[in-house]
């Protein structure tokens, strides 16, 4: 095999290497964006649920002033993943007006031409692709952060509203307590005055003790003789 031969066949070896981890870069991107945009979907309906949560009356104010700042942390996400879904010009190797510019050059020429083409749009296109995916990681990164701290707070809301509820039942229960007990020994007073009062005998009282009145026209009162 002659050298001409052999640097043809690397050459074409390296246009199809470069034409690979272009279009990796590409698919890259498209990925981010992709992805990006299932996310932004989620956070949108998960937006709603906080900030109802830190609306609602069974909130306490102390949990409404801290689930303030995961709300705003996902709000301000979102707009980060914005940015990665906003369109970017991005370099795809040369383009089709270079085509009747490269037919009557050597073989070697156009292969040199396209590696060159794939090496400069896939260093220009670094830039941006790393940008987005800072800012695609950036967004995913404090997702997850507001929504664990959502998370966490309404289980430790849950926690002291039972808490608060089962302090209630316990007071309820001890005036329950205290009204059944005031009550039984109400009942045990007047069950002890009746017992008392039916032990009292109405006494025998002797004539001479008694008033005695004659009837007739002028009836008068007689004092029995002892």
């Amino acid at each position: 095999m002659s050298n001409s031969e052999n640097e043809i066949k690397n050459l074409e070896f390296l246009v199809v290497k470069s034409r690979e981890l272009l279009q990796e870069q590409l698919k890259a991107y498209e990925n981010y964006t992709s992805k990006s945009g299932i996310l932004i979907s989620v956070s949108s309906l998960f937006i709603p649920f906080a900030i109802s949560f830190t609306t609602t009356n069974e909130v306490e104010n102390k949990i409404k002033i801290i689930s303030i700042f995961p709300v705003l942390l996902m709000i301000y996400s979102l707009f980060i993943l914005l940015k990665v879904l906003k369109p970017k010009g991005l370099d795809h190797g040369f383009n089709f007006e270079q085509f009747e510019n490269l037919i009557p050059k050597k073989h070697t020429e156009v292969l040199l031409f396209e590696i060159g083409a794939n090496k400069s749009s896939f260093r220009d296109n670094n830039s941006i692709v790393a940008e987005q995916s800072k800012n695609f990681k950036k967004g995913v990164k404090y997702i997850m952060i507001s929504s664990i701290s959502l998370i966490l707070l309404t289980i430790i809301n849950s926690f002291s509203t039972n808490t608060e509820l089962k302090n209630i039942n316990i007071n309820n229960l001890k005036i329950s307590k205290m009204m059944i007990s005031d009550k039984e020994e109400n009942q045990g007073n007047q069950q002890q005055n009746s017992e008392q009062g039916s032990s009292q005998r109405i006494p025998e009282v002797d004539s001479s003790q008694r008033a005695n009145i004659e009837k007739g026209e002028n009836p008068t009162t007689i004092t029995k003789r002892e």
